[in-house]
């Protein structure tokens, strides 16, 4: 029984140290990068049809930005909780 609650724990601070130490601002920049080289890609393959380039060049901006919205909101899963908050909601106190 001990064992599985020590297996829960260690792996629960290998999440919490991805989380703190898992971060690189250049990762973060390659996906710029990545994105805007995808959105280049696109307005040069419908660069002959400029309505529907537009169309694909409006819906690949809307989905980036929501991908990059949840990404950010990823990178820092446990910045919205307190210490106190999430103290007291660990020992079934929370209110």
């Amino acid at each position: 029984m001990w064992r599985v609650f020590d297996d829960v724990v260690d792996a629960r601070n290998g999440r919490l140290w991805i989380g703190s130490h898992g971060r690189s601002e250049n990762s973060w920049g390659l996906v710029l990068v990545l994105g805007l080289l995808a959105h280049i890609a696109i307005g040069w393959v419908h660069a002959d049809r400029t309505a529907a380039g537009t169309v694909a060049l409006a819906l690949f901006a809307v989905t980036t930005s929501a991908a990059y919205w949840h990404l950010l909101q990823a990178s820092d899963p446990f910045a919205h909780l307190e210490t106190s908050t999430y103290f007291k909601a660990l020992s079934g106190n929370a209110t």
